[in-house]
């Protein structure tokens, strides 16, 4: 969100419309010109768009119940969470690409 308000700062004549989907939805708007810009989570295949990696780092968090061990830990590692049931969105790994015609 940062970068969109750069932008617009920069650009203020440019619109900024934002929507979220699943990959293959955000590909078949951009591949029918209903947007301009998509920008994806990877993996995704982007051979038939210009793109360029954003220098950014997804974070995520974890909701737990208070009671539970890890809490008590400062720092908690993917190691961790392995063997532990977990609700998890959709999605790849924590790079994005920006896809563009």
């Amino acid at each position: 969100m940062e970068m969109v308000a750069k932008f617009r700062d920069r650009y203020p004549g440019v619109q900024v419309a934002l929507f979220d989907g699943d990959g293959d939805s955000l590909r078949e708007r951009l591949d029918q010109g209903a947007e301009d810009i998509v920008a994806l989570v990877e993996p995704v295949e982007a051979a038939k768009y210009n793109y360029m990696r954003l220098p950014v780092r997804e974070e995520w968090e974890i909701i737990m119940k208070k009671d539970d061990p890890l809490t008590r830990r400062d720092v908690s590692t993917r190691e961790d969470l392995y063997d532990l049931p977990l609700i998890v969105g959709r999605g790849g790994s924590c790079a994005t690409q920006l896809a563009t015609f």
